[in-house]
């Protein structure tokens, strides 16, 4: 047992918290009854343990959770913009995923607007929003910036006939050459493939 606050609240406290709630949480109890389990799934819990519980039994569990998580991120870095808003395992990871990208399109054009300024934004610690991003996508804070700007490109090209150089830089890189590059290490082939222009 836990000393002034039951594991239950601890779960509940994490899953609130903006730097923890995308983590996975396995509960180890005692507790059998079948409405213990359900509070603890509805406190946040992604897996619940009776105790005594094998090494092999908890290992098997924490490597499947793991495993999981890497599978969706892979399967999320090929996604498109307009899929990323809405497309993340939880409510909680949706709408912070679509607070940050929102952030990023309404400061598209500001080459300088970086890790920084969308913490600001976001109102949480540039580490904090690292972890948190790096956790979600599986992407660093300038790596997801980078992104949101690349995916926003490759909609103008395929939408309108601009110029490479003007949709480079409405998303904010003012070199095209170093625009063409990030372009290509994002989707395997470079803008010219999509541009009208």
């Amino acid at each position: 047992m836990m000393g002034e606050i039951s594991g239950y609240q601890v779960c509940s406290e994490l899953r609130k918290d903006a730097l923890t709630k995308h983590i996975p949480i396995i509960l180890l109890t005692t507790r059998l009854d079948k409405n213990d389990r359900i509070l603890g799934f509805s406190k946040g819990a992604d897996a619940y343990i009776l105790k005594p519980f094998s090494e092999a039994e908890l290992l098997t569990r924490c490597i499947y959770l793991i495993e999981n998580r890497k599978s969706f991120i892979t399967q999320e870095k090929t996604t498109t913009l307009t899929s990323l808003m809405t497309s993340w395992r939880n409510e909680d990871d949706t709408i912070f995923i679509k607070k940050a990208i929102s952030a990023v399109l309404e400061n598209i054009e500001k080459e300088f607007y970086t890790s920084a300024f969308l913490a600001r934004t976001l109102d949480i610690s540039e580490s904090g929003l690292y972890k948190k991003l790096k956790a979600i996508t599986g992407k660093s804070t300038a790596i997801f910036i980078r992104s949101i700007r690349l995916e926003k490109a490759k909609e103008i090209l395929l939408e309108s006939d601009q110029p490479i150089s003007s949709v480079s830089s409405m998303v904010g890189f003012k070199d095209p050459s170093w625009f063409s590059r990030a372009f290509k290490v994002e989707f395997g082939y470079s803008p010219s493939k999509l541009s009208k222009s």
